[in-house]
């Protein structure tokens, strides 16, 4: 579905209400992000001055990126380890030290 969205769908007037449907999804998830971070940050396990909406669309565009990649030749990406492994580079770069 993910190839198919990003590589393979021309934007024409008749996916329009599909577009929206998938900007309301990214919306969504971005906010679920966002919450989990201001969780976080209330904790004290992340940086105070942290912005969570502006970490959650780093976190989803990391995440896209990568998939897109992937997609985009997925015999150059070991996807689980690359993913991993950038979750905790992300992770580390909002935690307080």
């Amino acid at each position: 579905v993910l190839e198919l969205l990003q590589l393979k769908t021309e934007f024409v007037p008749e996916l329009a209400e599909g577009m929206q449907e998938k900007i309301q999804g990214m919306r969504a998830s971005r906010d679920m992000v966002a919450s989990l971070i201001e969780r976080s940050i209330a904790a004290g396990e992340m940086r105070p001055e942290i912005n969570s909406q502006t970490a959650a669309l780093a976190a989803l565009g990391m995440a896209n990126g990568i998939s897109s990649l992937w997609l985009m030749d997925p015999t150059s990406i070991e996807l689980k380890a690359v993913a991993q492994e950038s979750v905790n580079l992300f992770l580390q770069g909002l935690t307080r030290t």
